[in-house]
């Protein structure tokens, strides 16, 4: 009995990790891996999107540093190559530097 209650209890812990599994929407820079350090990216200006009123981004490094708290930045810059937000200096050269921030 005891061993058929719990196949059943990992059964539905099963089902349900299945059905609510997170997904990321946009996690560029775990599918770049190591090419973010071992390639060169250049700082670029933010482009205006079709709808949107300006050209910001919000920080990366900024917005998930565990070194400072978090805080929302919005920048005109950006890596073209990672698609992802960045202050010029020194967010850009951590991001593409440092593993952890």
């Amino acid at each position: 009995m005891l061993i058929e209650c719990s196949c059943h209890v990992f059964a539905v812990i099963r089902q349900l990790l299945e059905r609510f599994q997170k997904t990321a929407s946009r996690s560029v820079h775990l599918d770049l891996g190591n090419k973010r350090f071992t390639q060169r990216h250049f700082p670029d200006l933010v482009t205006v999107k079709e709808g949107s009123k300006s050209a910001y981004r919000r920080c990366y490094v900024c917005s998930h540093s565990k070194q400072k708290p978090t805080k929302r930045k919005e920048t005109k810059y950006m890596c073209r190559e990672c698609d992802v937000g960045l202050c010029p200096a020194p967010c850009f050269k951590i991001y593409h530097e440092e593993n952890h921030f």
